[in-house]
């Protein structure tokens, strides 16, 4: 198997060092160092059984997205988007609705895994159609590693594997009707490799959103239908300018803003004390 990996944060080696931990944890949500460590697992694992007519493409960012599709496996018998998880609970996927479960309760949960997956599908056959590439269809996966996960798939849209069925998904791989030749399979890999990463869509551009929390992805504030592509005709404000000369996110800079704002009442509350209650 043949592996491109475009991650952010991260050394030549694959390792991740506390300020690049750091980074991509302001821009992606707490759980992104978990779900780099289990990338890399759901890649040996692949590795061990993919031959090298198939390409693992780690983390492209499409041009025009902020958003990195966290695997793409091309091979003979087709293309898989597979988001990779470590979360953890008890969920409903059916159709395209993603819930918690709560005993007898059934409630509607954030993010959209489903949707999440189907986001960057769509958002992966519009860039292979726009680069002269189209393809018939692109199969989507939810992997989940982690063991508390427990997911009761009812006719998902998507692939639901949980952690104890990867090794079995991931041989099944090998076992798929083949439609693309190795030509193909290169003029696609071609089609995506090597984009050069955005750390915000560009204006009049496609953006990938979510109303998801804050930590989700890089959200584009705008009053479209939700879970959707739409088109942003935003231009920076002086916030985001200030932001890109620090090198910094507009998103990291408001946390350290409101970080350093907490340091220094924190200050002041000890300097009153030592003042007046000393």
């Amino acid at each position: 198997m043949k592996l491109i990996d475009e991650s952010l944060y991260q050394e030549s080696d694959g390792s991740i060092n506390l300020w690049n931990r750091l980074q991509g944890t302001l821009n992606y949500g707490p759980s992104w160092y978990n779900d780099m460590q289990a990338q890399q697992k759901i890649v040996e694992q692949l590795d061990r059984v993919l031959d090298q007519r198939y390409v693992v493409l780690r983390n492209v960012i499409l041009p025009g997205t902020d958003v990195p599709i966290p695997l793409i496996l091309i091979g003979p018998g087709g293309i898989w988007v597979m988001l990779v998880s470590t979360m953890r609970g008890v969920f409903r996927a059916k159709g395209e609705s993603w819930a918690t479960v709560e005993g007898s309760r059934v409630k509607a949960a954030r993010p959209n895994m489903i949707n999440r997956v189907q986001l960057m599908v769509r958002a992966l056959e519009t860039h292979l159609q726009k680069a002269g590439q189209p393809v018939s269809e692109i199969h989507p996966a939810l992997l989940f590693t982690n063991p508390g996960m427990h997911v009761d798939a009812v006719n998902p849209i998507v692939r639901v594997v949980l952690s104890d069925a990867i090794e079995r998904f991931i041989n099944s791989l090998t076992q798929e009707k083949v439609i693309y030749p190795i030509e193909k399979i290169q003029r696609l890999v071609q089609a995506l490799a090597k984009q050069e990463p955005q750390s915000a869509p560009a204006a009049g551009k496609f953006a990938l959103r979510e109303k998801e929390d804050v930590f989700s992805f890089r959200e584009v504030e705008v009053d479209e239908a939700e879970d959707e592509f739409v088109v942003v005709n935003r231009g920076p404000s002086a916030l985001d300018l200030f932001a890109a000369r620090i090198n910094l996110t507009t998103r990291q800079l408001v946390i350290l803003g409101w970080v350093f704002g907490i340091w220094l009442v924190i200050l002041l509350g000890f300097l009153i004390f030592l003042l007046f209650f000393s």
